[in-house]
C-alpha cells in the first residue's frame, strides 16, 4: 500500500481527530540490545513530530529502558515528567500513563497509588521485554490487582509477538491469576 495523497491526509484531518496513542517520552540508557543506541524524547520534540505527522494528540508514557541508578527514585521521576508534560500540554496530550519497577514490589504498589491518585495519570505501561517480567508473574497480577482500584484505569501493554510479549499471554491472564 502507498503513501496516502496530501488530498487525501486534508480531508482526513478535517473530518477524523488523530490521536497517537503509543508516543513516549524520556531518555533511554541506549546500551541494550532494543535500544542499543542513546534516546531522548522531549515533550516539545514529541509535539514537533505530531505537528509534522499532522497528528492533534497523543497519550503518552515513559521511554522504559530509563537510567535507573537511584532505583524507584528513578522511576518516580519518568512519572513525574509524564504528568509535567499532561499538565503543560493538555490540548495535545489529554492523557499520560506511568510505570513502575516491578522488581521493587512494595515501592512498585506504592507508586500505583501516586501515579494516580497524586500525579493524576490514567493507568500503567507494561513492556515486558524492558521489564524483564512475563505478564503472569505474580508481580504483574498483584500491580493489576492494586491499580483495578481505579475503576477507568487504562492498562498499555507493548507486545511484539515475541516470547516475552505474546499477546496471548496477555489474554490468557485472567486464567494465570488465583481464583
Amino acid at each position: 500500500m502507498g503513501r496516502m495523497s496530501d488530498e487525501i491526509l486534508k480531508k482526513m484531518k478535517r473530518e477524523f481527530l488523530i490521536i497517537d496513542v503509543h508516543a513516549h517520552i524520556g531518555e533511554t540508557i541506549g546500551v541494550g540490545v532494543f535500544s542499543p543506541k542513546h534516546i531522548r524524547v522531549t515533550p516539545e520534540d514529541l509535539i514537533r513530530s505530531m505537528d509534522l505527522n499532522g497528528t492533534d494528540m497523543a497519550i503518552i508514557s515513559p521511554l522504559v529502558d530509563y537510567p535507573a541508578p537511584n532505583g524507584i527514585k528513578d522511576t518516580m521521576k519518568q512519572n513525574d515528567r509524564i504528568a509535567e508534560a499532561v499538565e503543560k500540554y493538555a490540548e495535545r496530550s489529554p492523557c499520560g500513563l506511568g510505570i513502575v519497577n516491578l522488581y521493587k514490589y512494595n515501592k512498585a504498589i506504592e507508586e500505583v497509588h501516586r501515579i494516580m491518585s497524586e500525579l493524576g495519570l490514567k493507568g500503567l505501561l507494561f513492556h515486558p521485554t524492558f521489564q524483564g517480567i512475563l505478564p503472569n508473574h505474580p508481580l504483574i497480577i498483584n500491580i493489576l490487582e492494586e491499580l483495578s482500584k481505579y475503576p477507568k484505569a487504562v492498562v498499555m501493554v507493548h507486545t511484539t509477538g515475541g516470547s516475552q510479549e505474546s499477546l496471548g499471554d496477555w489474554v490468557n491472564l485472567r486464567s494465570a491469576s488465583p481464583a
